[in-house]
């Protein structure tokens, strides 16, 4: 594991072959692959934000099943809200 975050009732964790496993909801929940190619990732409210391996940003608001909206690219690091 790289790094865990923990933002209400979901828990993030990236692991170090660079996935973002987020779970919802009690501690008995399975894990849910969210995306691959992460570098750096923030939980904010219902948001997920991942800054991958190629720079690029995308955000998902709502459900983990959510869609991904792309964001930007060129970027080092980043801060999420739930705004």
């Amino acid at each position: 594991m790289k790094k865990f975050e923990i933002a209400g009732d979901r828990i993030g964790v990236l692991t170090a072959d660079s996935r973002l496993l987020v779970k919802e909801g009690n501690l008995w929940t399975s894990w849910a692959e969210e995306a691959g190619d992460v570098h750096d990732f923030r939980l904010a409210g219902n948001r997920i934000g991942v800054v991958r391996n190629d720079s690029t940003v995308a955000v998902k608001d709502g459900a983990l099943n959510a869609n991904w909206v792309e964001q930007t690219g060129g970027v080092g690091g980043f801060q999420l809200t739930n705004y």
